[in-house]
C-alpha cells in the first residue's frame, strides 16, 4: 500500500528516517554476524578436529586389528568337540531325546508329578474337612 505524501517535505524526512532504520539494521546484522559466525566457525572447527582425532584413532585400531595374528576363535575345531560342548549345556533328560515315545512319556512323568504336587495340599485340606465332619456327625445324639 503506497503512502501519499502532503508535501515534498513529508517524503524527504520519511525516506530519511527508512535510510536510519536501514542503517540500524544493518549494523545489527553486521555484529550478528561477525559475533555469531566466528564462534560458529569455531565450533565447527572444533568439531572437525575431534572427529578427525576419532577417526585416525579408528584407522589406528583397524590396522593393528588386521595384523594382529589369527586367534583360537578361526582355528579349525572338530565335530566331536563341538558336540561334547552342546551336550554340556542339554539337561539329562528324555524331553530333548530323538525318539518320539521317549520324548511323550517324559512329558506325561513330568505332568504326572507336577499334578501330584499340585494336589497334595488340596487332599489334605479335604482329608481335614471330612474328618471334622465325621468327628461332629459323632458327637450328635
Amino acid at each position: 500500500m503506497a503512502q501519499q505524501f502532503k508535501s515534498m517535505n513529508e517524503l524527504v524526512e520519511y525516506l530519511g528516517r527508512m535510510e536510519e532504520r536501514i542503517k540500524h539494521v544493518e549494523e545489527e546484522n553486521r555484529t550478528l554476524r561477525g559475533s555469531s559466525a566466528d564462534s560458529n566457525m569455531n565450533e565447527v572447527v572444533e568439531v572437525l578436529g575431534e572427529l578427525d582425532r576419532r577417526i585416525k584413532r579408528l584407522e589406528e585400531e583397524n590396522r593393528d586389528l588386521r595384523s594382529a595374528p589369527a586367534g583360537a576363535s578361526i582355528s579349525n575345531v572338530d565335530e566331536h568337540t563341538i558336540a561334547k560342548m552342546v551336550a554340556s549345556f542339554l539337561p539329562l533328560t528324555n524331553i530333548v531325546h530323538p525318539s518320539f515315545l521317549k520324548r511323550a512319556f517324559a512329558v506325561w512323568g513330568h505332568y504326572f508329578v507336577a499334578q501330584f504336587i499340585i494336589s497334595l495340599p488340596f487332599t489334605i485340606i479335604y482329608f481335614c474337612i471330612l474328618v471334622m465332619a465325621f468327628s461332629q456327625a459323632g458327637q450328635t445324639p
